[in-house]
């Protein structure tokens, strides 16, 4: 019996042939989110909040400029200012979407920080200096104020509110979603399309569930269920395909091709069905099963009835029936938010991988060329020590029990070998930049193996320390 399931299909797309590119082809409005390196600064009048919609009596408790506060300030301030993605909404930065940050106090203060003003709204408000905090303010998953380059951060901004869709099918409300656009300033999109089962007749097995899943898959042509959105009525296909030309027209001045050739699914299950009876209907070959053995209620003590499965198709988390629906939802965003940040650091290493591979060509081919008393031309971008430890360190602001999820994502979602082949090529980059004489850079590409050893080891210590293992479990 499954009491909700819900879906969400994850895809990333680049929008530069390496991270943190200036775009030319971005629009004037998407400049400070693409092409600034103080994005978030720039982009403060962009910034939602609940204190800000809402009003914050509370303001002048906080104020490390001590600049006078007026009663306007207490009043709710609209987003007034932001770019739009034609047809569908505004885009902003969402405070909410740190998802480990549980009070709205502690929201605002990331907004606050991320503006450096204490009137983050105001484009006119004064600057504060980072020295006047303490650093209680400045401990925030995805956020290091350190970074000389925003974009860097594990933050992004979002069509707000999601895109909204019902599907149907022969006059039946199958189910509910909503599309989530995710601008990382990085240089990358995501797509998360959530789906809420509302038939109860798909609940009934898991059989039933499957043929759900498969009408959830954007990159299917034959599927029956018709979405309806103010886009009009549409197979899914044709929706996301429409959704990604608005955002094109929308976010480029000349129309680039998004297109998405490897979506990713996460599930939410809510059942008393045994995972290892309902798995092989999903996933195919290895996967990595991690179990919470934290209690959910005063007569659940003992039982270890909520698993994390992960695998390079997707994963899926079996919720115990004994849960709240909100209680759910609220832990299940949290594993896709660290699974989203999974998926992007996939492509960061893909790009990258990608763009050292064609390094280490260019540089072995000079050199056979080399003419006597000629030198190479330098190859080495540092800001690829920067990001990849930058990204390495965000991990460690997560709690443990979040850390060993993301141990257990990066080995099930074959993130762990797209390491071991960066740090294969970055080892030849190495020996070719020895060999041409180029020490100072041989010696930064090091340091990057160096750090991408360190992140290894560090996450996935946590998870045999915690009580909690990962098994590896092969699907025949």
């Amino acid at each position: 019996m499954f009491r909700s399931v819900y879906i969400v299909q994850n895809a990333i797309i680049p929008i530069n042939k390496l991270p943190l590119e200036c775009n030319e082809n971005i629009r004037e409005a998407y400049k400070k989110v693409f092409n600034s390196k103080a994005c978030f600064t720039d982009m403060r009048t962009s910034i939602y909040d609940y204190y800000r919609v809402m009003g914050d009596r509370y303001l002048e408790y906080w104020n490390p400029t001590n600049e006078k506060i007026y009663d306007s300030d207490a009043k709710p301030n609209p987003l007034k200012d932001s770019p739009f993605i034609r047809s569908m909404g505004q885009v902003c930065f969402d405070t909410r979407r740190t998802h480990f940050t549980e009070y709205a106090y502690e929201r605002r203060n990331l907004a606050q920080l991320l503006a450096r003003r204490v009137r983050y709204w105001d484009a006119e408000a004064e600057e504060f200096s980072m020295d006047m905090l303490d650093t209680e303010y400045e401990d925030y998953f995805g956020y290091d104020y350190e970074l000389e380059d925003q974009r860097m951060n594990y933050l992004f901004f979002e069509l707000r509110p999601p895109f909204k869709l019902k599907a149907s099918f022969e006059d039946k409300i199958m189910a509910d979603g909503k599309v989530f656009v995710h601008l990382h300033p990085s240089g990358y999109l995501s797509l998360q399309l959530a789906v809420s089962l509302k038939n109860v007749e798909l609940l009934e097995n898991v059989q039933c569930v499957k043929r759900a899943v498969l009408e959830s898959r954007p990159w299917r042509n034959d599927n029956r269920w018709i979405w309806k959105s103010k886009l009009g009525n549409h197979s899914l296909q044709k929706c996301m395909d429409l959704i990604l030309l608005n955002i094109s027209e929308s976010v480029f001045y000349k129309k680039v091709k998004l297109s998405v050739s490897n979506w990713k699914t996460a599930m939410c299950f809510v059942t008393d069905e045994d995972y290892a009876n309902v798995v092989p209907y999903f996933i195919n070959g290895q996967y990595e099963v991690f179990s919470n053995h934290t209690p959910i209620s005063y007569y659940q003590v003992s039982e270890d009835r909520e698993k994390l499965i992960a695998s390079n198709q997707g994963i899926i988390y079996f919720y115990n029936m004994y849960r709240e629906r909100d209680s759910v939802l609220h832990a299940f965003w949290k594993t896709v938010h660290i699974y989203e940040f999974v998926l992007l650091k996939k492509a960061i290493y893909n790009s990258y991988s990608q763009y050292i591979d064609e390094q280490i060509y260019t540089l072995r081919r000079n050199r056979l060329k080399q003419q006597p008393g000629s030198q190479i031309e330098e190859s080495y971008n540092p800001i690829i020590n920067e990001y990849i430890r930058a990204l390495d360190k965000i991990i460690s602001k997560a709690e443990p029990f979040h850390r060993a999820i993301y141990s257990t994502l990066s080995k099930g979602t074959k993130f762990d070998d797209l390491r071991t082949k960066l740090m294969a090529l970055l080892d030849n980059w190495h020996k070719e930049l020895l060999e041409v004489k180029q020490f100072r850079s041989a010696g930064e590409v090091k340091n990057i193996i160096n750090y991408i050893i360190g992140d290894q080891y560090n996450n996935f210590a946590n998870v045999e320390a915690m009580g909690r293992n990962a098994t590896t479990i092969i699907n025949k």
